[in-house]
């Protein structure tokens, strides 16, 4: 920088030796007088008064009009006049004042007048002098050569104070303008934008320039041009580097640990850094010299920069949060929202949504831990946004991913191979389970949320089936979700009335003596005309918390049954209950009251759980099946040797009845019956002192085939197929 010198307060300012303006390498622009005299003598007169005069430092030069009438057609041409000097007596003898009257309500306060006549008797009141502010009134005889300088060196420096005093007054209502607006952007560029047009209008120049910034560790020059105008407006989006004029380069690198507005030739130079170790800089060419009250407007208006500069990486920090997700670095699901409503609106591409989940995430991360399972996910993400064809990738849910992209650039093997892929993460190789789902859009969906939502609902649909392979949502799996929607609707009501919510009985026989020692209660539910089977309605129930209330309409009507004439010693009603409820703390207290209130002992019930299901909350099974036995009910472990139970597990299970699932009695014959999984299940009873039920019994030789093998109880088709309860006898 060329002769700059720091202030106390840290702002850099260059050093001048005139009194009005900060020095500048333009011309001294020249006061201009207005002369307003019907007598041509006086014109002349004046001007050789004054011709080669300065005044601080300035030149004048004179504006004529021959009359109050010319003034008065010119006076949009007097904007910026100093001083005029008006004969008062004209067309009239109140031209002159009328002339000063018009001027004054036109807006041309700043300028000073002095009034001067040829008539000394013809002079105007006090008040009219205060009222339009004229500074002073003379005889034309008065007005000497040097009586005239003096009296305009008093009205120009009036003059001069008076526009300081309104320039800092429109500049301090600019500042207060301009600020409403430097805090409105909520990017970096709009905000640079900004600060070029209020700086420029602040130094009373056109916008002409250019504002870019960096990291304080690096290089200005290696930093992007934000925004340009003027002859700097094809270096937008370029590098500072790019910039041509070397001594703006200069001035800029030299700029690195300075604050404030900085003079430079033609040129102002502001700097203003910020808390996240951001600096920017904005390049204003100017259109010619800069005031000392200019330059303080601009210095008081970079305070409230720094402060929107400090809001602006506020906001861009909290924009991040919003749409990264903070543990892997990658979009998350308001990104992908996002990016999916953009992607929505050009509606001439093809879209198509894909989600990937992988499966049992909570138990990847009990495998491996939080940080290698976050780590898998975080290389899922970098391997599908390497796939052609996408707009975006972004992490959606814990174990969870979401795509969009064009569905004809993105290769169906390509997706296959993604989900059968492994990856090696600190010499541990994983190989998660994914499932997908993807969807193509069409053109008529505008909506991101619902059309995430029923694609949320669809790879949940398909959990069971879907593991390792990719499902395209159709037609088929649409209605199906429908129905299942439609159907969830429908049974939370009808459990709520007790309407449709039906109950079969199956038989239970003494192989040995045929005779029925028992009944399995099974649940149905008739959905207006239509037969509902349980394998479709109890994963919905327990979606959406019914079962608990399902068992107790069961155990009711069972109980009513039971106690209006079919009673029997020795002989249990089986009840069968939902792991999802079981492993629910509290269940079994619940369904021990509702037994309570049939006025039945809980003797009467056998409670049939399913074992693979059990397996999944032990702790939580075993209490509440420990509850129900020893209140009195007896314990059925249901479909045997088809889940995940191994034999040191069911010495822990509180267990009397071991249930040999219909998929060992299938293909059971008298041949193969020693060498079959019934053999080895009713030999392990027999150590455990389990008592044993055949399921699934549909021919005399399966029968024979069991009692061979000692088993002394069977259920099946055999002896009768499950039917209403109102029906259904021992």
């Amino acid at each position: 920088m060329s002769n700059l010198k720091k202030q106390p307060d840290g702002v850099l300012v260059e050093v001048v030796e005139e009194r009005s303006s900060v020095r500048s390498s333009h011309t001294a622009t020249p006061w201009k007088i207005l002369i307003v005299d019907d007598d041509k003598d006086v014109h002349e007169a004046t001007l050789y008064a004054l011709t080669n005069e300065t005044f601080f430092g300035r030149p004048i030069e004179l504006l004529h009009a021959y009359s109050a009438a010319e003034a008065r057609a010119r006076m949009a041409e007097f904007d910026n006049i100093a001083l005029a000097i008006i004969d008062v007596v004209m067309e009239n003898q109140t031209a002159g004042l009328d002339l000063i009257h018009d001027m004054r309500n036109a807006g041309l306060e700043e300028m000073r007048i002095i009034l001067r006549t040829g008539q000394p008797g013809v002079a105007p009141e006090l008040s009219v002098v205060a009222r339009y502010d004229i500074d002073d009134y003379r005889t034309k005889t008065e007005l000497s050569r040097n009586h005239l300088i003096t009296v305009v060196t008093s009205c120009l420096r009036t003059y001069s104070q008076y526009r300081a005093i309104n320039s800092s007054r429109k500049g301090l209502e600019m500042i207060i303008k301009s600020t409403q607006q430097l805090f409105k952007p909520t990017n970096l560029e709009m905000f640079a934008w900004g600060i070029l047009l209020q700086v420029a209008t602040l130094a009373k120049t056109s916008p002409k320039g250019f504002v870019c910034a960096w990291q304080t560790d690096s290089s200005v020059l290696e930093s992007e041009v934000l925004c340009a105008a003027g002859p700097f407006l094809h270096f937008s989006g370029r590098r500072v580097s790019d910039v041509l004029d070397q001594a703006i380069l200069d001035n800029l690198s030299s700029l690195h640990d300075q604050e404030g507005p900085v003079l430079s030739g033609n040129h102002l130079f502001l700097s203003i850094s910020n808390r996240s170790r951001r600096k920017l800089v904005a390049v204003i060419e100017l259109d010619g010299p800069v005031t000392e009250t200019d330059m303080s407007l601009v210095k008081l208006y970079c305070g409230n920069i720094k402060i929107a500069f400090d809001n602006i990486s506020l906001v861009e920090r909290l924009d991040e949060l919003a749409f990264l997700d903070t543990t892997l670095q990658v979009p998350n699901l308001n990104a992908f929202y996002r990016s999916f409503e953009a992607c929505l609106k050009r509606t001439k591409t093809p879209l198509g949504l894909g989600l990937i989940q992988i499966d049992r995430f909570d138990e990847l991360v009990a495998d491996h831990g939080l940080h290698l399972a976050l780590e898998c996910l975080r290389q899922m993400h970098a391997t599908l946004s390497r796939l052609n064809g996408l707009e975006i990738v972004a992490r959606v849910g814990d174990g969870t991913l979401a795509i969009l992209g064009d569905p004809d650039q993105l290769s169906s093997d390509d997706l296959q191979n993604f989900l059968q892929q492994s990856y090696m993460i600190e010499g541990v190789e994983i190989a998660p389970l994914c499932r997908m789902l993807f969807r193509n859009l069409d053109k008529s969906e505008t909506l991101p949320l619902e059309i995430l939502r029923e694609a949320v609902a669809a790879l949940l649909h398909e959990r069971a089936a879907g593991v390792g392979k990719v499902t395209y949502y159709d037609q088929k799996l649409r209605s199906d979700i429908e129905r299942q929607n439609k159907l969830k609707c429908a049974l939370k009501k009808a459990v709520e009335q007790h309407d449709g919510i039906l109950v079969y009985m199956q038989p239970k026989i003494d192989l040995e003596s045929k005779v029925c020692i028992g009944a399995e209660a099974l649940v149905r539910w008739q959905n207006g005309g239509e037969m509902i089977m349980p394998g479709e309605f109890i994963p919905i129930s327990e979606s959406i918390g019914t079962t608990a209330a399902l068992t107790d309409i069961v155990v009711q009507k069972s109980a009513e049954w039971f106690k209006a004439g079919m009673r029997k010693e020795g002989v249990k009603i089986s009840i069968n209950l939902s792991m999802y409820d079981l492993n629910l703390p509290g269940f079994a207290r619940r369904l021990l009251r509702t037994i309570e209130k049939t006025g039945l002992p809980a003797e009467t019930f056998e409670f049939e759980v399913t074992e693979g299901i059990a397996m999944k909350n032990q702790g939580t099974a075993i209490s509440q099946l420990e509850m129900l036995r020893e209140a009195g009910g007896t314990i059925a472990l249901d479909d045997f040797g088809t889940g995940y139970s191994s034999l040191s597990q069911l010495q822990d299970l509180p267990v009397d009845v071991l249930k040999i699932d219909r998929s060992f009695v299938d293909n059971l014959t008298m041949d193969n019956a020693r060498r079959s999984m019934a053999a080895i299940i009713l030999s392990t009873t027999k150590t455990l002192d389990l008592q044993c039920v055949a399921e699934g019994i549909e021919t005399p030789e399966q029968e024979q085939a069991l009692t061979l093998l000692g088993c002394t109880i069977g259920q099946g088709y055999l002896y009768g197929k499950p039917c209403p309860i109102e029906v259904f006898s021992f």
